[in-house]
């Protein structure tokens, strides 16, 4: 039997009574604990996580912060170091939440908004990633199952393979080259893909918003695109509209 901390709930893994099992639940959510350790500068992010909500975003200095229930959080399943100037970081699987702990537990990467990042690469089994906020060379997704967001980025390489779940890009700049699957999940661009762009999208949706570029776009599509192609005059994004400057 596991006892929680802070609610007088005796919790039997033989037997589980409904209300017993939502009040214990409740307890975690309500109750986490976020701790934040300062980093030196680094170029690269390599990321192995298991079952976590991921956000790497620009901030006002290098540092990681990691939340979890308390129940879980002493049990330290989150390893980072850097080393060759990358920052690694590899989560161990938590074999009695399992995919639980993806509604409980975050980690968040910020890295200084005027500092450009080498090469990207996050594999993911289960969970949410933001990437947002930054300029980098290459970026490398492999998400297993959630959603994959992506807002105001600059990127020379981008490559996306979603599993299950959504793949969402606003304020996107891609100067080299675009790669993009999703097997099942709507995928809905916005931005700039210049180079050549590779999309394939299975069961779902594919949605393209192009801004205007003096040079030629060079798209390879493998799936349907659901309404139509659309293009925008440059402009100030309206998140409202998810729109930059006025519609064309």
């Amino acid at each position: 039997a596991i006892n929680s901390d802070t609610v007088d709930i005796e919790y039997d893994a033989d037997y589980h009574d409904i209300d017993v099992d939502t009040r214990f639940m409740n307890d975690l959510y309500t109750n986490k604990a976020t701790e934040t350790w300062s980093l030196e500068e680094f170029e690269n992010i390599s990321a192995e996580l298991a079952v976590s909500e991921l956000i790497i975003c620009g901030g006002d200095e290098f540092s990681v912060t990691y939340t979890d229930s308390k129940y879980d959080f002493d049990k330290n399943n989150i390893k980072y170091k850097i080393e060759g100037g990358t920052l690694y970081l590899e989560e161990e699987e938590d074999d009695y939440w399992g995919v639980q702990a993806d509604s409980l537990r975050k980690i968040e990467i910020h890295i200084p908004k005027d500092h450009k990042l080498g090469e990207v690469e996050i594999d993911q089994g289960v969970g949410k990633l933001t990437v947002r906020s930054l300029t980098m060379r290459e970026l490398d997704i492999d998400n297993g199952v959630g959603n994959t967001d992506l807002n105001s980025l600059t990127v020379d390489f981008l490559s996306v393979e979603n599993g299950v779940g959504n793949i969402r890009g606003y304020g996107l700049d891609v100067m080299i080259e675009t790669e993009i699957s999703n097997e099942v999940g709507n995928t809905e661009l916005m931005g700039a893909f210049l180079g050549k762009s590779y999309l394939k999208n299975g069961v779902g949706n594919l949605e393209l918003s192009l801004r205007p570029s003096k040079k030629e776009y060079h798209l390879d599509v493998e799936g349907d695109i659901s309404g139509k192609l659309h293009t925008y005059l440059p402009g100030p994004y309206d998140p409202d509209r998810k729109i930059w400057g006025d519609e064309n």
